[in-house]
């Protein structure tokens, strides 16, 4: 569970299908109540990218479920990286002072393997 960085970034694969790409922070408490921030990349896919696309916004706390999925390369002068996403394949908007429901979505409605842009 997290909050939004920014709002999530809509784009369209070219088989049509919404994709959503948003920024979610969370912190961990520590002992002597110290904080740390990590910042996680999230994908929502199909109807979860239609749905983030349109509700989540800028600071709103989220509850993301997904796979984590890394990507590794070699840059031009031979350094090697990582870089790892969440898939979503559910999420709980957390609104204040309203009722939370959690919807599942058909995996099919999630995403396709050659939708990743890994």
């Amino acid at each position: 569970m997290g909050r939004l960085g920014g709002d999530p970034e809509i784009r369209h694969t070219m088989n049509g299908k919404t994709v959503a790409t948003a920024n979610i922070a969370t912190t961990a408490r520590m002992k002597k109540g110290d904080k740390h921030t990590t910042w996680h990349k999230v994908i929502f896919f199909n109807k979860l990218g239609e749905v983030a696309g349109e509700y989540l916004k800028k600071g709103k706390l989220v509850y993301v479920e997904g796979n984590i999925q890394s990507k590794e390369w070699t840059d031009k002068e031979g350094k090697k990286h990582r870089n790892y996403v969440i898939v979503a394949t559910n999420m709980v908007m957390m609104p204040a002072g309203e009722r939370i429901e959690k919807k599942k979505y058909d995996e099919d409605d999630i995403f396709a393997e050659e939708d990743l842009p890994l």
